[in-house]
């Protein structure tokens, strides 16, 4: 056997052909779903859920046996107050007040969505005698009298809350042990109960009758918006109006129905019935068809033991099922998409697919070429091995991989590349692999895994993984590109297109876009160091739309356009709504839509709105993960894309667009110092509402939601502060907006959200950050910092100024005492010294004028004594001015044989006296004791001295007064200079003559 051709396995494999219709799959509609379970790992206060709803803005309230919880998609919070331990039995949403009712075991409160604070209604629900120890069991606010709220008790008792009155029992079954489960208002005055059978009550009559239309078809399951839920055993489910009591839909027999003979309930939403009954089981029916899916048999670990307290669906279709244990989603979706080569045994991961002209499909795949045969609509799979390598003469057991298809120009070959060295075909009349000769011109190097090829005339242009190669028809000679006009390096070829009518050659590499004329070479290139510049280097598909647009989907960066004029690239990433930013293809569906496939996910574009719709799995995708070069548009305008889990077949016209949805702000988490955690606040942040935060808030974020439930981990959030960049920046994965970064200012922030769809929010969010600076850093706080350093500066200016002309005044003093006191008697002593010197003088007079000189010494030394005490600081105490005072008064009263007395009671020696005070007493004493000594025929003297905080007293009192009473300070300055002195220290002067006794008093303060 030769080593040219590869042997085939079709004829081993012809008995399994895989009987797998493409079109039957369409007419099978099967439902997809998603379903998470959360508990106390999550964040709820308790498994026991009794009740769920959702409030305008988009916030899920949880209600549990131990408290009630929010929820925004990410975060369970508790409320605040009471309910935070309360045990919730029912919860509905009050739209006319925009409040959120709870029922407990103690009472019905209302919290108010603006404030978030709870209210308990009516304390007579609590503590009355007639409704204590009843729990409030269901909850119903009346679309017909807005102001009204129906609350059904736990003893079945109805009652009727308005506001403005105390609560109206309305009517109680007669028999005791019959309960009601359920109230509806069917209009304003008309309300309908279920019990053992369906009761109806006149609001305005006060009358309560059974409903006799309903006697032959019950029991009746549920009531649920005009709508009344019938299951019979026998017959099926059948919905009714409530109304009219007419059959609505037809009956759905469903296959397990004795499932759902107890304890259910359903609700209706777009043609949808969704019901929980027995035995932890799920359905979705179909009111169109009356075909019923049970969820709960895909989803058997989440609601295996689950029994249903309440069931809401929201606006997209998201259920909410509160259970035992546990809340439950459930995101139900219609498979929209054809599936093939699905979940086959080790699973069929596609590349290149290739339509004939008899409408006939061959597709690559890791697992072999696979063919459609239209005719009879079977698949059968190709695959083969080395049997002989002609260059190594060895043998190679490796599996053929095809990656890419390109026909001959016969129709009789289709040339394919693979994971390996060469270019080998598929011969379509034998159904084997054949290696063929041709002549190689690799300049001493070989190709690798040929990811691509398209063909120009007589010539294959090869994307490989060491650079691009080109295979001669008519020559068989095939030629690695090095050194010359069509050399871009080794850098690997993803992907090949080829411009129709022109000879153009579009390469993506993992160096960014090749564009080549097959004649004359590489005309541009395009990556991410060019101008413009693309997101991404590595390219993985290429295509030219018709205004001259080249679409290119890259290895993370998302499509990049550049535009006809090859001046700008217009870039479109996960942020904008695309479902991943690894894109692997972008086929036009018409002008206006795009169908682009992705690592994760598939999405639909619309260009004029520029908006997205994306789908996965639950959709109905065979796989959310796409492959590389593996898509087709048939001749028929289908649509085909190539996963890792086979393929799937776009009927656009069938896929729907989605409902819109809204962006808000679930509350904003800041930093307690307290608790040294993060405390989320759910009280709304409105449009245009001022956030503001302050220094002591070290963390602040924002947190986001979206009123889209349906896979909340797949949304992305976006925002831009305008007064800093124009550009939307993508927040990732995270769902809250951290202003901890901000700089200190005030900003205008806006935020969008993508859904896990793809679609764009109908709204953005628009609101003001005031980050406060803290007070150290504010313009005021520097002003008087500014102020304090010039005060500063002037006090320590005037300070030294006053020391300055301190030290000039006491030199001026020191100068005029020296020269008043000293300096006179120096210039008497001069003068008696030449007095005795120059003239001729007796012994008596000698003797006199000697004596006198002495005395002029002594009286000298003594002034300067005086004047150096004064000026010496260490003297500035109230025991040093009386030691002085001492020393004097023995000098010149003991002397002369006067005795002196001191009285110094009550005076702190250690207190500190100015050296200006202390100078001016001791003067003015001074004064006062050389007068009675001159002038005086005292023999006692009686001084009293004392000095208290800022006061003083000196008092000097002596006998022997001569003649009239100021008869010894008479003469000279005396008496002024001791007033002066006096006044000098803020004091005043008084004599006074007593007897024989003569006073003087110098005192600072009033008697």
């Amino acid at each position: 056997m030769k080593g040219e051709k590869f042997i085939g396995t079709a004829n081993s494999i012809r008995s399994i052909v895989y009987g797998l219709v493409l079109l039957a799959m369409l007419l099978h509609t099967r439902v997809y779903a998603k379903a998470v379970l959360y508990d106390t790992r999550d964040g709820l206060i308790s498994n026991t859920v009794q009740a769920v709803v959702k409030d305008k803005k988009g916030l899920i309230w949880v209600g549990t046996n131990k408290g009630l919880n929010i929820f925004d998609g990410y975060t369970f919070t508790k409320s605040k107050g009471p309910l935070s331990t309360l045990a919730i039995t029912a919860l509905a949403y009050n739209e006319s007040r925009n409040e959120i009712l709870a029922g407990t075991t103690k009472g019905l409160y209302a919290i108010n969505l603006q404030t978030m604070q709870p209210t308990l209604l009516h304390p007579a629900l609590s503590h009355d005698a007639f409704y204590r120890g009843n729990a409030v069991a269901a909850l119903y606010a009346s679309p017909y009298e807005k102001k009204e709220v129906y609350a059904l008790m736990s003893n079945s008792t109805v009652v009727r809350i308005n506001r403005s009155n105390e609560p109206e029992p309305l009517f109680q079954l007669e028999d005791k042990y019959e309960k009601i489960s359920k109230i509806l208002c069917t209009d304003k005055d008309n309300m309908l109960a279920i019990g053992s059978k369906v009761y109806s009550y006149n609001l305005a009559q006060r009358k309560l009758r059974p409903v006799p239309e309903l006697k032959d078809i019950s029991p009746v399951a549920d009531m649920y918006h005009n709508r009344i839920l019938v299951n019979n055993p026998y017959k099926g489910l059948t919905l009714l109006n409530a109304v009219t009591l007419k059959q609505e839909s037809p009956v759905f027999a469903a296959k397990d129905q004795y499932r759902l003979n107890n304890h259910t309930v359903f609700t209706v939403k777009n043609n949808n019935l969704y019901v929980f009954g027995n035995n932890y089981s799920f359905f979705l029916i179909d009111m169109t068809n009356g075909r019923a899916t049970e969820i709960s048999k895909k989803y058997p670990f989440i609601f295996e033991g689950k029994v249903c307290n309440a069931l809401f669906v929201d606006d997209h279709e998201v259920a909410w099922i509160a259970t035992n244990k546990g809340l439950i989603r459930v995101t139900e979706r219609q498979s929209l998409f054809t599936r093939s080569l699905h979940n086959f045994p080790g699973r069929v991961s596609t590349r290149e697919m290739l339509e004939e002209k008899s409408g006939d499909l061959y597709v690559c795949s890791y697992a072999g070429l696979w063919h459609f045969q239209k005719k009879n609509r079977e698949w059968t799979p190709y695959s083969g091995r080395y049997t002989e390598d002609l260059r190594k003469g060895t043998i190679s057991h490796a599996d053929i991989k095809p990656l890419c298809l390109m026909p001959d120009a016969a129709g009789d070959y289709l040339y394919t590349g693979y994971d390996y060295d060469r270019l080998i075909r598929f011969n379509k009349s034998k159904k084997t692999f054949e290696v063929f000769p041709y002549t190689e011109k690799l300049n001493g190097e070989k190709i690798y895994r040929i990811h691509s090829i398209v063909r120009h005339k007589n010539t294959l242009w090869l994307g490989t993984g060491n650079g691009l190669a080109t295979y001669d028809m008519k020559e068989s000679a095939l030629t690695l590109h090095k050194n010359d006009r069509y050399d871009i390096g080794r850098y690997p070829v993803k992907f090949l297109y080829r411009k129709e009518n022109q000879p153009l050659v579009y390469a993506g590499t993992d160096n960014g876009l090749y564009i080549i004329d097959v004649e004359k070479g590489i005309l541009e290139h395009y990556n991410t160091s060019t101008r413009p510049s693309l997101s991404n280097n590595e390219i993985l598909f290429v295509d030219e739309d018709g205004t001259g647009n080249i679409w290119l989907g890259t290895n993370g960066g998302g499509i990049n356009i550049l535009s006809a004029d090859r001046k700008q690239v217009h870039k479109i990433r996960k942020q904008e709504g695309l479902s991943n930013d690894i894109v692997y293809a972008i086929i036009p569906q018409d002008t206006n839509t795009l169908w682009i496939s992705t690592f994760s996910g598939l999405s639909r574009y619309r260009k004029d709105e520029q908006s997205f719709n994306n789908f996965f799995e639950e959709d109905g995708l065979a796989s959310d993960e796409f492959n590389q070069n593996s898509f087709l548009k048939t001749s028929e305008g289908e649509i085909l894309l190539g996963s890792i889990n086979g393929i799937i077949l776009i009927h656009h016209e069938k896929i729907p667009y989605f409902p819109p949805f809204r962006i808000f702000a679930s509350g904003i988490s800041r930093w307690n110092n307290n608790t040294k955690s993060l405390e989320l606040d759910r009280r709304p942040v409105h449009i245009h509402h001022t956030i503001i935060k302050t220094p002591a808030d070290q963390v602040m974020e924002v947190h986001l939601g979206c009123t889209d439930y349906s896979d909340p981990l797949r949304n992305s959030y976006s925002y831009r502060i305008r007064s800093i960049e124009d550009t939307w920046i993508s927040l990732e994965d995270r769902h809250s907006l951290n202003l901890g970064a901000l700089p200190y200012g005030t900003y205008n922030i806006e935020v969008k959200a993508i859904s896990s769809r793809g679609a764009p929010s109908v709204n953005t969010l628009i609101f003001t950050v005031r980050i406060q600076q803290p007070f150290y850093k504010t313009w005021w706080f520097y002003t008087l910092i500014l102020l304090a350093i010039a005060t500063l500066l002037s006090i320590t200016y005037l300070v030294k100024s006053r020391n300055f002309k301190n030290v000039l005044h006491l030199r001026m003093k020191i100068a005029s005492n020296l020269h008043d006191d000293v300096g006179s008697l120096l210039t008497r002593i001069t003068m008696f010294a030449d007095n005795l010197r120059y003239r001729t003088n007796t012994e008596e007079q000698r003797e006199l004028k000697l004596e006198k000189i002495s005395a002029l010494c002594r009286n000298a030394v003594t002034s300067m004594s005086d004047v150096l005490w004064a000026i010496d600081s260490r003297n500035d105490f109230a025991g040093n001015l009386l030691d002085r005072m001492r020393e004097h008064a023995e000098d010149m009263l003991l002397a002369s044989d006067i005795d002196v007395r001191f009285h110094v009671s009550g005076t702190d020696l250690k207190r500190p006296i100015p050296s200006d005070t202390r100078r001016e007493i001791y003067l003015l004493y001074k004064e006062a004791v050389n007068n009675i000594v001159k002038h005086s025929s005292a023999t006692r003297v009686n001084i009293t001295y004392w000095i208290s905080n800022k006061h003083f007293i000196l008092k000097i009192t002596n006998n022997g007064v001569k003649g009239g009473a100021e008869n010894h300070i008479t003469t000279g300055q005396g008496l002024n200079n001791m007033r002066m002195r006096a006044e000098r220290v803020g004091g005043t002067l008084k004599t006074e003559r007593t007897g024989e006794f003569f006073i003087v008093e110098v005192r600072n303060y009033p008697e």
